[in-house]
């Protein structure tokens, strides 16, 4: 067995009701063990298959079962510091009369059997853009946050501990979604508030689940977005009560069905009781290969393919549609004759804010992409629907 068949078998032991087969166990050697670990981590997924090899008494005293050990212990602690980060925060905004709604892990963790182990890079709480500057400012002064950046939809900020929060003002990632646009800009249309008088606002299923496959869609096309979403997707259609007609009728609107169904398919492979076709073997493989945060060359891949070319890649790298940019700069949207400003200011940042070379690197790679990857890029967002 690969270790990617096996450190699957291992997170839906632990968190789908699956059984560890004899030929898994078999299969955990020292050498394996030590490669799972590596996979794992890689995915964010070190924790979980830690539980498994525990309850095996698989875990001994060796490097890679402490290190094991070590991923869950981390796991949790840092479980407890965002989930502490993430109601004080609530409640400050609760306090400043700001209507807010929290985003993906921290909703998503309640679903699974320990909220530690849905693990997220930080926390994600939405606000309206009128209420983006008060919002900032209730966070600095009561908590002593400190801003980082702002990006085309959200601001970054710290904690004086060094937590990450989110604080999202659209729910519209880059317009890099095909019609996803055109739903998420009513995200706020569907939704109410948890209790009379409450500021912490909730959305319909159909348009949280839309928001997670649409999230997930845009860090496929970025390269790899790893396991945990796909596990994501196998909890809200197994733990929760669901419309799945509603469900397809805004992911259809959005232009994102035929993406969710074979992200669900897929899901429903790993973690269920489905089976991987053709298709599924690429987009399987593509997963394994990203991780977490995806590669570099499948990024560019998909990016020329969607380009349809290196040329035209390289341009679009210089000069970017007003689509994208005015979600950086806001003032476009009244004034979109700025646009050659703008590409101007861009070019600057750039330059001076150490993305240049960056910039660069893509482009190095996009020229060295070979055509085997290219025709594997473009079969797979023509079978997603991407």
């Amino acid at each position: 067995m690969t270790k990617e068949a096996i450190m699957i078998c291992l997170i839906r032991a632990e968190l789908c009701g699956g059984t560890v087969s004899e030929e898994v166990k078999n299969a955990l050697s020292e050498p394996m063990c030590k490669a799972l670990f590596e996979l794992s981590v890689k995915h964010d997924m070190a924790h979980i298959v830690a539980q498994t090899l525990d309850k095996l008494n698989v875990l001994g005293d060796d490097a890679t079962s402490q290190n094991f050990r070590k991923a869950a212990k981390i796991a949790l602690y840092r479980y407890i510091q965002q989930n502490s980060v993430f109601i004080s925060a609530c409640k400050t905004l609760e306090a400043k009369k700001i209507p807010f709604i929290p985003l993906k892990g921290a909703l998503l963790r309640k679903f699974y059997p320990e909220p530690w182990m849905r693990t997220s890079c930080d926390i994600d709480i939405l606000v309206k853009e009128a209420d983006l500057p008060r919002a900032v400012k209730a966070l600095e002064q009561s908590l002593s946050y400190k801003t980082q950046t702002r990006g085309a939809h959200d601001v970054s900020l710290s904690t004086p501990e060094n937590v990450h929060l989110e604080l999202h003002f659209s729910t519209i990632e880059d317009g890099r979604v095909r019609r996803a646009e055109q739903v998420l800009c009513h995200y706020w249309e569907n939704a109410e508030p948890i209790s009379e008088g409450a500021y912490e606002h909730k959305v319909s299923d159909e348009m949280f689940y839309f928001y997670h496959i649409a999230h997930m869609a845009k860090h496929i096309q970025e390269g790899g977005c790893g396991v945990r979403p796909f596990l994501d997707i196998w909890i809200l259609n197994h733990r929760l009560d669901a419309n799945k007609l509603k469900r397809n009728a805004l992911l259809e609107e959005g232009g994102l069905l035929q993406f969710a169904s074979a992200s669900e398919a897929l899901s429903e492979a790993w973690f269920g009781i489905g089976q991987t076709d053709s298709l599924l073997g690429y987009y399987e493989q593509f997963v394994f290969e990203g991780g977490k945060f995806g590669t570099l060359e499948n990024q560019v891949a998909l990016k020329r393919v969607k380009a349809g070319g290196q040329l035209r890649y390289i341009f679009s790298r210089i000069f970017q549609p007003y689509g994208t940019l005015k979600l950086y700069y806001p003032a476009l949207k009244k004034h979109k004759w700025l646009m050659p400003y703008y590409q101007l200011v861009r070019w600057c940042r750039l330059l001076f804010k150490g993305t240049f070379l960056r910039a660069m690197r893509e482009v190095k790679t996009g020229a060295g992409v070979s055509e085997k990857t290219l025709s594997s890029a473009e079969d797979l967002l023509d079978e997603l629907g991407l």
